[in-house]
């Protein structure tokens, strides 16, 4: 007997990658409203700390554009979200941060595994609890 229905798991997972996804696209829209608005006043500003939101949220949402990539094949939500979840369980097996000169690229590749860490945790629990009988 599964612990949690199809249809509420379903929900939730919903929920889960539209926020992700929402977050995504307002930050990225925050981040060209202010370089247009440095371009039109002429005045440099410091991007910096929406740059890093930026790519943490970019970060965050990589799995759920997986899971809607799978759903365009004609996978249903839950058979994307176990593709996704395995193929990022893998692949967490195998990352490893290299740390370079470079601090954007350390910044990207730490939120990186933070977004897939992120999702396996967020997403294995109700997938076990699917499973369960």
């Amino acid at each position: 007997m599964k612990t949690i229905e199809t249809q509420t798991a379903e929900t939730f997972l919903t929920a889960t990658m539209k926020r992700a996804l929402d977050a995504q696209t307002t930050v990225r829209a925050r981040l060209a409203e202010e370089i247009a608005e440095q371009v039109k006043t002429g005045a440099p500003g410091d991007l910096v700390s929406t740059m890093r939101t930026v790519i943490h949220k970019d970060a965050e949402a990589d799995p759920w554009h997986h899971v809607a990539s799978y759903q365009n094949d004609g996978q249903t939500l839950i058979e994307a979200v176990r593709r996704t979840h395995d193929m990022i369980t893998q692949a967490l097996l195998r990352f490893g941060i290299s740390v370079t000169s470079q601090h954007i690229a350390n910044e990207a590749a730490i939120a990186k595994h933070d977004g897939m860490r992120r999702f396996v945790s967020d997403v294995a629990p109700l997938l076990r609890a699917l499973d369960a009988e």
